[in-house]
């Protein structure tokens, strides 16, 4: 549960001031009723003075976010996202970007709005008012729902947003299942339509678990998702087509791109690379796990080994910049954002007459496949992309019948100079005679 402060909470200035915290902090309103609350953007950082290993830093270049809680009649704690960021960076716009003001009025009308409902809903709510639902739980228990709510609205919201949930049917979600898959605008690959179709399931699945959505609508729940969807990644470069493809590149992507040659890390993880994790004289870029949730109490930490050309890159990045300065940032050093590289790339694989499909995954693909194939064990390739476990590289990059696995199983085995069995002779031989 957050800390409950009273007036930390109504500047810019005076909420820069508030420690790094998992939780949001909560300031009562008037009347005591209501509680808003201000969640300082973060990013994790690992502190080997801690005995978990791992800390919470401020990430000063993201805004906070509002949300708002209060007891029901029952004792029940409620907490509701305000889907709204403090004016820490931008200017209030009334809308996405609040200031204090702004968000306690807000806070205070999504309290009597919900309050006296019970905050309960039943089959006759549409998937699009469960889904922001479930998107505000989300948010207030610091999950950034950012993309999950592009995913729906792209995917989802276009055949069901105004469904009511009660008139949902088997059929009708299993054939929109398989319309997402193809090629083209809007297709995508059976794996991501697995965690398009998860996504939305666990939306409605909120419903019934912390809602009043009755369990015997929910017809969602016997879709079967795509078997065997997880395979191995097909694309990938040769050395030339990786050289053209960089000399295609714009000044403002090429870093970006040349970074994940050179480490096959994650897009997330290398845009909050810093400059001390670069450690040139060891030869080692320290990233950070961005897929691990904050409240996991393990070190998101992964290290990627730089020599060669590598180190020599990563000197030209960090030259001149402090220590909490971004490593891979554009050409007028601002920092990068989710999703804001993909039309340049598009661009320069366009003009470098690759596969269209070509991606920063398939770089990083690329880089996992040429350290396999030059003789680096799975465990050593899955610690290097930030795996957990070596399972996710070995469902991705090595399937049974690859030459590198036959290569391999040819090279191990050994020769145990047994004598022939003089009795047996080849068909050939007895044709022969």
């Amino acid at each position: 549960m957050g800390r409950r402060l009273t007036g930390r909470l109504e500047s810019p200035a005076k909420r820069a001031k508030l420690e790094a915290q998992s939780n949001p902090y909560w300031q009562t309103l008037p009347g005591g009723a209501v509680q808003l609350g201000y969640r300082v953007a973060t990013v994790s950082e690992a502190d080997a003075r801690t005995k978990s290993g791992s800390r919470l830093e401020r990430n000063t270049a993201r805004p906070g976010a509002w949300s708002v809680r209060w007891w029901s009649a029952a004792g029940k704690e409620v907490r509701k996202s305000l889907r709204a960021k403090a004016n820490d960076i931008a200017a209030p716009n009334g809308g996405s970007v609040l200031n204090f003001a702004q968000a306690k009025d807000a806070a205070n009308a999504m309290f009597n709005q919900y309050h006296g409902a019970g905050d309960s809903i039943d089959g006759k709510m549409t998937v699009t008012d469960l889904f922001d639902k479930y998107a505000g739980y989300r948010d207030a228990k610091g999950s950034d729902t950012t993309y999950d709510q592009k995913r729906f609205e792209k995917h989802v919201k276009p055949s069901f947003g105004d469904v009511r949930l009660e008139d949902l049917t088997k059929a009708e979600i299993k054939t929109w299942l398989n319309g997402l898959v193809g090629k083209g605008a809007n297709k995508v690959t059976r794996s991501t339509a697995n965690r398009i179709l998860s996504l939305w399931r666990a939306s409605l699945n909120y419903g019934v678990t912390h809602l009043d959505v009755p369990s015997n609508i929910a017809c969602w729940r016997d879709v079967q998702s795509f078997e065997n969807a997880d395979g191995k990644r097909e694309l990938i470069l040769t050395v030339r087509e990786v050289r053209r493809l960089v000399s295609k590149c714009s000044a403002n992507i090429r870093p970006l791109v040349e970074a994940t040659v050179h480490t096959g890390a994650r897009t997330g993880d290398l845009i909050m690379l810093r400059v001390r994790d670069v450690d040139l004289k060891r030869g080692t870029v320290r990233l950070l796990n961005q897929k691990i949730k904050l409240k996991v109490k393990r070190d998101p930490a992964y290290y990627v080994a730089i020599a060669g050309e590598a180190l020599s890159f990563f000197e030209r990045q960090v030259a001149g910049k402090s220590d909490d300065d971004f490593v891979i940032t554009k050409a007028d050093g601002s920092a990068w954002r989710k999703s804001q590289y993909y039309r340049e790339l598009k661009a320069a694989v366009a003009k470098a007459k690759l596969d269209p499909s070509t991606s920063l995954y398939t770089l990083r693909h690329t880089r996992a496949t040429n350290l396999l194939e030059n003789g680096a064990p799975l465990l050593v390739v899955a610690n290097s992309l930030g795996h957990q476990s070596t399972v996710m590289a070995e469902k991705t990059y090595l399937h049974p019948g690859d030459d590198y696995l036959l290569d391999q199983q040819r090279d191990a085995t050994p020769d145990f100079g047994l004598p022939a069995d003089k009795k047996i002779v080849s068909i050939d031989r007895k044709t022969a005679n």
